[in-house]
């Protein structure tokens, strides 16, 4: 499609499309909620995702709007499940200490803290569905909680509200 420029940072522009290489390009994927201004760039089969997912856990939305950030969480759980996932930050202990309050009992997340190391931080979209709160807000067990919470789970986009206002 046509690219869109999208300003990155104070002189930065990045045009919302692709970058050719020599080897392939990589895709400039707009994924506001964080920032409305958010990218994640995608290639072969990796993903960095700047402040938009990290490993375990999702960005803030500093942005305002939870229903372009929902979009864009929507835009990357459609991507394979063997792509690599490098964010921006290292939060892996905090974000599974909250997912394991969340979710005692889910294995993936012990799991996951076996294979982690703080020197190499990744995983996949495949394991990110498996122990991230916030990409399972359509699984039975993350719906349970939020129901006994009372909170929104008539539609996905309510669950995805109710996901993110659990802190």
């Amino acid at each position: 499609g046509k690219a869109v420029p999208v300003r990155v940072g104070a002189v930065d522009v990045v045009a919302i499309g692709v970058i050719p290489l020599e080897s392939g390009a990589i895709q400039v994927l707009s994924t506001p909620g964080h920032t409305m201004d958010s990218v994640t760039f995608y290639f072969d089969d990796k993903i960095i995702t700047g402040d938009t997912l990290f490993n375990g856990t999702v960005g803030n939305c500093f942005s305002g709007d939870l229903k372009a950030f929902y979009e864009s969480i929507k835009t990357l759980l459609a991507l394979p499940d063997d792509t690599r996932v490098y964010a921006g930050h290292d939060y892996v202990q905090f974000a599974m200490d909250f997912a394991k309050l969340i979710e005692p009992n889910n294995k993936s997340i012990t799991n996951f803290l076996k294979q982690y190391q703080h020197d190499n931080v990744l995983s996949t979209l495949r394991t990110e569905r498996r122990v991230n709160p916030y990409l399972r807000f359509n699984e039975k067990n993350i719906i349970r909680v939020l129901e006994e919470k009372r909170l929104a789970v008539d539609t996905e986009y309510e669950r995805w509200e109710s996901i993110m206002s659990l802190d």
